[in-house]
């Protein structure tokens, strides 16, 4: 079994953006196949570092946990963390642009937080 859940961390910075998937010990799902992100380059392209956040010189992350249905879409999400609210409006703008593969148990395909 394998661990799943969809908690994205966003680093905003002028040299770089990250996003990278994080383990938390609430609301963790059990799984057969873990979900992955799929187009997390393409998604990091489309946020970009806002222009704003460049001229202010505000950086830093945002999380945010992700509702992945079955289809592997983003159906909803929450936001754990924001530094700013320049960098959680570039986040949450293109946060459906996100697709994943989706999560089984048991060879079902399931939804999952």
């Amino acid at each position: 079994m394998k661990i799943s859940t969809a908690i994205l961390l966003f680093f905003l910075a002028p040299v770089c953006l990250t996003a990278q998937a994080s383990a938390t010990s609430a609301e963790i799902e059990t799984t057969d196949v873990e979900s992955v992100a799929l187009n997390m380059d393409e998604v990091r392209r489309a946020i970009g570092y806002p222009l704003d956040a460049a001229n202010k010189g505000i950086q830093g992350q945002v999380v945010i946990r992700i509702l992945v249905d079955t289809t592997g879409s983003v159906k909803d999400y929450k936001v754990l963390e924001e530094v700013h609210p320049i960098l959680l409006k570039a986040v949450v703008a293109k946060v459906d642009l996100i697709k994943f593969s989706p999560a089984m148990v048991k060879g079902k395909l399931i939804p999952f937080w």
